[in-house]
């Protein structure tokens, strides 16, 4: 299910600009797949793409494609879960076997074991340098353009099951496990902060976040924490049992952070250092 906003006017306080949009309701009525959508992009041209497990959608603000493996050749399974857009407009997809789909200039391709891909379910992360990432439980790849591979990153131990991955470069990225939260520069691995010392729960860990200015958030399932990764100190935490703040994203710009979280969206005030839903 697909909600459509169209801006239609703006006015002068927040009644009238709630006011100033037109809100539309998509599902398999108007030709999508399914009405689960698991993941949203956007290209430069415009059009929103949905990643559903029947297949990739593309929405052009009135028609509804998609394709699948039925209907398109490269796609080997549309089992959607996750997408990201690069900064060269490429389309990059997860599946939900771990397999990873590239949709460039109107032509799928799927990346199997065969080119380097693990069998692993994972997620994808783009890094500032434009690295195409995908991390598991087991392993942490990056796609190499020149041979058109994923490449296996060697980190050393003490790494044990990785719990959380963002990457900064191709020379950096910040990594967690059942133990730890690490960082990890050009194949050294330092220990930055231990779960012990912290008030939550590294089974309940849904991820971490780089979002500049040393700013590194940790996502969990009751709650978030952000650090400081300069000076090494916890500068915002928030917590609930309820599970209103079991968050999945994180998205910064230059005033304003927000949360995805199961209930919706919240925000923190960089200023007040509160957390909002």
């Amino acid at each position: 299910m697909v909600y459509y906003f169209s801006k239609v006017g703006l006015g002068g306080n927040l009644r009238q600009i709630y006011s100033g949009y037109l809100a539309r309701n998509f599902t398999v009525e108007n030709g999508l797949p399914v009405n689960s959508i698991w993941d949203i992009e956007q290209d430069e041209k415009g059009y929103m793409y949905f990643a559903t497990l029947s297949g990739l959608v593309r929405f052009d603000g009135y028609t509804f494609v998609t394709f699948n493996s039925s209907n398109t050749p490269g796609i080997f399974s549309e089992r959607f879960v996750s997408m990201s857009v690069h900064p060269n407009n490429d389309l990059w997809l997860i599946t939900e076997a771990g397999f990873v789909t590239r949709y460039r200039s109107g032509i799928f391709k799927t990346y199997t074991p065969e080119d380097g891909v693990s069998r692993e379910p994972g997620l994808l992360t783009i890094s500032n340098d434009g690295i195409i990432w995908k991390f598991s439980e087991e392993e942490i790849n990056y796609y190499d353009e020149a041979s058109d591979r994923f490449v296996p990153i060697k980190v050393d131990s003490p790494l044990g099951r990785i719990r959380g991955f963002d990457a900064i470069s191709k020379d950096e990225f910040y990594v967690s496990d059942f133990e730890n939260i690490y960082r990890w520069y050009k194949g050294t691995l330092e220990v930055l902060l231990k779960w012990d010392d912290i008030p939550f729960d590294p089974n309940a860990a849904n991820g971490l976040r780089y979002v500049g200015n040393n700013n590194l958030w940790l996502l969990q399932k009751n709650g978030v924490l952000q650090w400081d990764t300069k000076t090494k100190e916890i500068t915002a935490i928030h917590q609930d049992k309820s599970d209103k703040l079991n968050s999945f994203q994180v998205y910064k710009n230059e005033d304003r952070t927000i949360f995805s979280t199961i209930n919706g969206f919240s925000e923190f005030d960089e200023i007040s250092k509160k957390y909002m839903n």
